[in-house]
């Protein structure tokens, strides 16, 4: 299958305002999924074996920071890609947070 025949198909099968916005709302849904896990091993971690690991925090900030930038991109919504871009910033303290406690 040739680009212009995968270009044809995309066309013939728009998605349409109600499926747009469940894959914007599932996408948000395993983010904030993600993020309770990551919370619930971070405390276990914790409190069981008395070390923190910032690097599980640092993933999902970074998968919720791409999701937001590249859903702004897409849409042309400049709100969506400042969020994005607050969250990978984010997530880049929590990855610095991470790489300073492997040293400690």
């Amino acid at each position: 299958m040739d680009a212009d025949e995968k270009r044809e198909k995309k066309e013939k099968m728009p998605l349409g305002e109600y499926e747009c916005s469940e894959i914007d709302k599932s996408a948000r849904m395993a983010t904030l999924a993600a993020l309770l896990a990551c919370t619930v091993i971070f405390l276990l971690r914790l409190f069981v074996k008395k070390e923190v690991d910032f690097g599980i925090y640092a993933v999902v900030f970074l998968m919720a920071g791409i999701v937001d930038v590249y859903q702004g991109k897409k849409f042309r919504g400049k709100r969506s890609v400042i969020a994005g871009v607050v969250k990978l910033i984010v997530a880049g303290v929590f990855f610095l947070l991470f790489a300073g406690t492997l040293f400690i």
